[in-house]
Parts: C-alpha cells; structure tokens; sequence
C-alpha cells in the first residue's frame, strides 16, 4: 500500500494537485511530532507511514532542503495548538488522523465527536453482498 500511495501522488503531482490537502498534512506531521514517539503505529501502520512521506514530501522536508513557507505556517498553527492542549485530544481536528487511519483509541480519555462517528462510518468500505 505504501508504494502504491507514494505513486498515486507522484501521478497527482504530475498534473499539479495532491491526494492530501496542505492543512491535512500540516496537521499529521504536527500530531508525529508530539505522539508519534510513543505510537507504534507510526513504525508499523504502512498507509500512515505513506501519508507522513506524502505530507513530508508536500513541504520538502528532507536533511539540507528548506521547507516551503505555507507548510511551515501551516505546521505551526497546528503544532501551537497541541502545545496548548492539556488533556488527550481536546483539537477536534486530531480525530479525523485517528478515523482516517483507524488507529486505536482506546487508552484515550476523550470520545470522538459524535459528528465525526458519521464520518468514520461513511469511510468504511461497504459489504458486497451475493
């Protein structure tokens, strides 16, 4: 899944447009910041692994590059308002990672919003029935 991500946005690059949105991925790589170290989702989540590259890749950030200036705005609103954040997931907007890439929220002390629930619901693949 991974190579197949990062070819589906190399194709979308090609004709100038992006499978993740700049907010989007402003918003991943600020929630790898502070969580992904002791989330062992980061390491072994391969559709996870392909959104931080996309998102990586979006703000040219590899060693020696400098990173775009809208993806670094973009970063740091976000990343400030995790700073701020004094109890597990009180920015809505990290909910929409979790559902996205169906991670585990259980050890979580915070309840998904009932409006995004939907969301999860209508991101799930629908049964083929005989």
């Amino acid at each position: 899944m991974d190579h197949l991500a990062n070819q589906l946005e190399e194709a979308f690059n090609n004709i100038g447009a992006s499978m993740m949105s700049t907010e989007f991925a402003a918003k991943l790589l600020a929630w790898t910041l502070k969580y992904g170290g002791g989330n062992e989702a980061v390491t072994m989540h391969s559709g996870l692994n392909a959104g931080i590259r996309i998102a990586q890749t979006k703000f040219n950030l590899f060693g020696g590059e400098i990173p775009t200036l809208e993806g670094v705005q973009a970063f740091n609103k976000y990343h400030n308002e995790l700073e701020a954040e004094t109890e597990d997931l009180t920015c809505e907007w990290l909910w929409e990672i979790y559902l996205r890439y169906d991670l585990n929220t259980s050890s979580l002390k915070s309840k998904c919003p009932e409006h995004l629930k939907e969301t999860k619901q209508n991101l799930k693949p629908e049964k083929k029935t005989k």
